[in-house]
Protein backbone atom coordinates (compact mmCIF):
# COMPACT_ATOMS: atom_id res chain seq x y z
CA UNK A 1 0.00 0.00 0.00
CA UNK A 2 1.26 3.52 -0.42
CA UNK A 3 2.17 5.87 2.33
CA UNK A 4 3.61 2.80 4.11
CA UNK A 5 5.07 5.35 6.92
CA UNK A 6 5.92 2.14 9.14
CA UNK A 7 8.91 1.35 6.85
CA UNK A 8 12.01 2.42 6.22
CA UNK A 9 12.00 5.61 3.56
CA UNK A 10 14.39 3.56 1.53
CA UNK A 11 12.17 0.58 1.62
CA UNK A 12 8.59 2.45 0.67
CA UNK A 13 7.24 2.62 -2.33
CA UNK A 14 7.02 6.20 -4.61
CA UNK A 15 3.13 7.62 -4.25
CA UNK A 16 1.63 7.09 -7.88
CA UNK A 17 1.64 10.53 -10.12
CA UNK A 18 -1.95 9.74 -11.28
CA UNK A 19 -4.82 7.82 -10.48
CA UNK A 20 -4.80 5.76 -13.07
CA UNK A 21 -1.01 4.58 -11.60
CA UNK A 22 -3.10 4.04 -8.37
CA UNK A 23 -5.35 1.79 -9.42
CA UNK A 24 -3.17 -0.30 -11.70
CA UNK A 25 -1.37 -1.58 -8.13
CA UNK A 26 -3.46 -4.82 -7.45
CA UNK A 27 -2.98 -4.06 -3.75
CA UNK A 28 -4.80 -0.76 -3.56
CA UNK A 29 -7.48 -2.54 -5.71
CA UNK A 30 -8.19 -5.18 -3.50
CA UNK A 31 -7.09 -3.40 -0.27
CA UNK A 32 -10.52 -1.15 -0.13
CA UNK A 33 -11.82 1.18 3.25
CA UNK A 34 -13.11 -1.56 5.42
CA UNK A 35 -16.54 -0.12 5.36
CA UNK A 36 -20.05 0.63 3.73
CA UNK A 37 -17.67 1.97 0.69
CA UNK A 38 -16.49 -1.58 0.05
CA UNK A 39 -20.22 -2.58 -0.34
CA UNK A 40 -19.87 -4.51 -4.19
CA UNK A 41 -23.68 -5.73 -4.78
CA UNK A 42 -26.83 -6.53 -3.16
CA UNK A 43 -27.33 -9.98 -2.48
CA UNK A 44 -30.59 -11.63 -3.20
CA UNK A 45 -32.25 -13.30 0.26
CA UNK A 46 -31.47 -17.08 -1.04
CA UNK A 47 -27.62 -16.17 -1.32
CA UNK A 48 -25.24 -16.92 1.45
CA UNK A 49 -23.65 -14.31 2.86
CA UNK A 50 -20.78 -12.58 1.09
CA UNK A 51 -17.58 -10.69 1.81
CA UNK A 52 -18.30 -6.85 0.33
CA UNK A 53 -22.12 -7.55 -0.21
CA UNK A 54 -25.00 -6.35 1.65
CA UNK A 55 -28.42 -8.41 1.51
CA UNK A 56 -31.74 -6.89 2.30
CA UNK A 57 -34.10 -7.73 5.70
CA UNK A 58 -36.11 -10.35 4.51
CA UNK A 59 -40.34 -9.75 5.47
CA UNK A 60 -40.19 -13.62 7.02
CA UNK A 61 -36.45 -11.80 9.03
CA UNK A 62 -38.54 -9.06 10.03
CA UNK A 63 -41.61 -10.77 11.05
CA UNK A 64 -39.73 -12.98 13.26
CA UNK A 65 -37.28 -9.63 15.12
CA UNK A 66 -40.42 -7.65 15.32
CA UNK A 67 -43.62 -8.89 14.44
CA UNK A 68 -43.98 -6.85 11.54
CA UNK A 69 -42.48 -6.93 7.73
CA UNK A 70 -42.42 -2.66 7.90
CA UNK A 71 -39.71 -1.79 9.88
CA UNK A 72 -39.33 1.75 11.48
CA UNK A 73 -36.82 3.57 13.24
CA UNK A 74 -37.92 2.23 16.42
CA UNK A 75 -36.53 -1.38 15.62
CA UNK A 76 -33.56 -0.65 14.41
CA UNK A 77 -31.71 -2.12 17.45
CA UNK A 78 -33.80 -5.22 17.16
CA UNK A 79 -32.85 -5.90 13.71
CA UNK A 80 -29.00 -5.18 14.39
CA UNK A 81 -28.27 -8.78 15.22
CA UNK A 82 -29.46 -9.94 11.71
CA UNK A 83 -25.53 -8.46 10.84
CA UNK A 84 -23.31 -12.34 11.76
CA UNK A 85 -20.86 -12.03 9.42
CA UNK A 86 -17.48 -10.36 9.24
CA UNK A 87 -17.24 -8.09 6.32
CA UNK A 88 -21.12 -8.50 5.53
CA UNK A 89 -23.49 -5.98 5.72
CA UNK A 90 -27.66 -5.75 5.84
CA UNK A 91 -29.74 -3.26 4.92
CA UNK A 92 -33.72 -2.77 5.69
CA UNK A 93 -36.09 -0.16 4.33
CA UNK A 94 -37.76 2.26 7.69
CA UNK A 95 -40.81 3.22 7.21
CA UNK A 96 -43.20 6.33 8.94
CA UNK A 97 -45.87 5.99 10.73
CA UNK A 98 -48.23 5.58 7.73
CA UNK A 99 -46.26 2.46 6.67
CA UNK A 100 -44.40 4.89 3.93
CA UNK A 101 -40.72 4.37 2.72
CA UNK A 102 -38.66 6.67 4.00
CA UNK A 103 -34.88 5.89 4.62
CA UNK A 104 -32.68 2.71 3.88
CA UNK A 105 -30.81 2.10 7.06
CA UNK A 106 -27.61 -0.15 6.26
CA UNK A 107 -25.31 -2.13 8.88
CA UNK A 108 -22.89 -4.67 9.74
CA UNK A 109 -19.65 -5.56 10.28
CA UNK A 110 -16.55 -4.20 9.09
CA UNK A 111 -13.63 -6.30 7.68
CA UNK A 112 -11.06 -5.49 10.43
Amino acid sequence: MYGEDWLAEEERRPRPSSLDELWADELTQHSGTHSILDVFHVQREDEEPEVCAVQPVTAAEARSATGTERLTRAHVPVVQGLARERGYGRCAALHDAHGTPQEIYFWGWSGD
